[in-house]
């Protein structure tokens, strides 16, 4: 019997280098604009690739941030296109 694993709740790699990524919360200044903001990042040093920045204000970004860079428009193609 197959057992599916469900990765939902799991970053994939960085689409660009392949090394791990994770949430991260900016940090800084009270007086700037992006503190408290969060975005995805990719760990390796030489990509550095990010999503875009959300702003959580009372909300969890989790799961937003999750489907966003786990979204792959090119992982499946289909033959004619």
């Amino acid at each position: 019997m197959d057992h599916m694993i469900d990765d939902s709740d799991r970053l994939k790699p960085c689409p660009f280098c392949g090394a791990e990524a994770e949430i991260i919360t900016l940090e800084g200044e009270t007086d700037e604009p992006s503190i408290g903001a969060q975005c995805v990042q990719c760990t390796s040093s030489a990509c550095g690739a990010a999503s875009g920045l959300v702003y959580p204000l009372m909300d969890d970004v989790t799961d937003l941030l999750l489907e966003r860079w786990n979204k792959r428009h090119n992982a499946v193609l289909k033959r004619g296109e």
